[in-house]
């Protein structure tokens, strides 16, 4: 299956990122509505909701407001079981959604490119306990990847000893796939990305502009 994602990647036929999803468990804080994507709090819209950047076709529009005397929806009467079960459970901010093949993590895509400090730092100003994300195996690294469509930072760096690879969170790296001839730090490339076009990682200059993707480990 990875096979196929970088095949796909690398021929640039690739669609843009969508998630669907089964129930609202793979929404993170959000919900799956009837039309199989995850939809998020939003006072902008008449129903207070609206679908995700991931909602193929519906992405980013308000999800339809039901009509006044409509019965509330299994979502909902879920939701609300939640909630009141669960007071003080760690969430992930509104925005975030699940990767296929789901791993309890949840994630939003960075689209703006920026350097790999300010993407760390934009990241690590989240509320809850997110990150860079740092992908942990095969599986993750490829959904990643297929979520932005691009190259995007991922949370490795050798700055602090070089040749010595750690993680946002100050853990060695444990899963470092690196691309033929990687890592060869030309020109002091101290920070590591995915490449859209192999699949695996590559360092490059931190300061290079590239987009990311935030990890919330709930």
């Amino acid at each position: 299956m990875r096979s196929l994602l970088v095949l796909a990647l690398m021929s640039g036929c690739i669609e843009p990122a969508r998630f669907t999803c089964a129930d609202d468990a793979q929404c993170g804080p959000g919900r799956c509505e009837p039309a199989g994507y995850c939809s998020f709090d939003d006072t902008g819209c008449e129903s207070g909701r609206r679908f995700g950047a991931a909602a193929g076709e519906l992405a980013s529009t308000c999800v339809e407001a039901a009509p006044p005397d409509a019965p509330p929806d299994a979502g909902m009467l879920a939701d609300a079981a939640v909630d009141a079960a669960v007071d003080a459970a760690p969430a992930c901010p509104a925005g975030y959604v699940s990767l296929s093949p789901a791993n309890g993590h949840f994630y939003r895509l960075v689209g703006n490119p920026a350097g790999w400090t300010n993407q760390r730092a934009l990241c690590g100003n989240e509320p809850a306990n997110v990150y860079l994300a740092v992908p942990d195996d095969d599986a993750e690294l490829a959904a990643l990847v297929a979520l932005a469509s691009a190259d995007i930072w991922v949370g490795l760096s050798d700055a602090a000893d070089e040749g010595m690879f750690v993680t946002v969170r100050g853990l060695p790296a444990t899963f470092s796939p690196w691309a033929p001839d990687e890592p060869d730090n030309d020109g002091n490339q101290d920070c590591v990305l995915a490449q859209a076009a192999t699949g695996r990682l590559a360092t490059s200059v931190c300061g290079a502009p590239v987009a990311a993707v935030c990890e919330c480990e709930p």
